[in-house]
C-alpha cells in the first residue's frame, strides 16, 4: 500500500464505528497515509464530533471535510460542531460534546430530502446495497 495512496477517505460511522475507524489509521499511520474525514450533510452532528475525535488522536491527521448545519439541527444537536475560521474544534464538553434534545427533535419530523429518496430505492433497510 505504501506510495500507492495519498490518503485514506473515511468517516467513523461508515468504517462500523470508532474502533474500526481507529483500527483504519492506524494502518494509515504504519503506512505514512494521512487520512481525510468525509463528513457531508447526511452525516449527523455526533458523526462529525465521531471524526474530530479520530482527527485530533492521529499523527495521521490530513484534513477534515465539513458541513455548515441549518439552525434546526443545532437545536436538536446542541453542541453540533462548527466551523471558525476554516477550523472545526472539538467540544469541551464530556463524550463526543453532543447532545440531543428530544422536545427539539419532535418539533422537526424527519422528511426525505431527494439522496434520501434515492438512497432508499438502492439500499437495504440495513444500508446494505442491492445489486442491480
Amino acid at each position: 500500500m505504501r506510495g500507492e495512496t495519498e490518503e485514506v477517505a473515511a468517516a467513523a460511522g461508515g468504517e462500523g464505528g470508532l474502533t474500526p475507524t481507529r483500527k483504519l489509521v492506524a494502518l494509515a499511520e504504519l503506512l505514512g497515509v494521512r487520512t481525510a474525514f468525509h463528513s457531508p450533510g447526511d452525516i449527523s452532528p455526533v458523526g462529525v464530533a465521531a471524526n474530530l475525535a479520530v482527527d485530533v488522536s492521529t499523527p495521521a491527521f490530513g484534513y477534515q471535510e465539513s458541513h455548515t448545519y441549518n439552525e434546526a439541527t443545532h437545536e436538536v444537536f446542541p453542541g453540533t460542531p462548527v466551523v471558525r475560521d476554516g477550523y472545526l474544534t472539538p467540544s469541551d464538553a464530556p463524550g463526543w460534546g453532543v447532545d440531543l434534545d428530544e422536545r427539539e427533535a419532535a418539533k422537526h419530523p424527519p422528511v426525505k430530502f431527494l439522496h434520501e429518496s434515492w438512497a432508499a430505492g438502492v439500499r437495504h433497510p440495513d444500508g446494505g446495497l442491492d445489486a442491480p
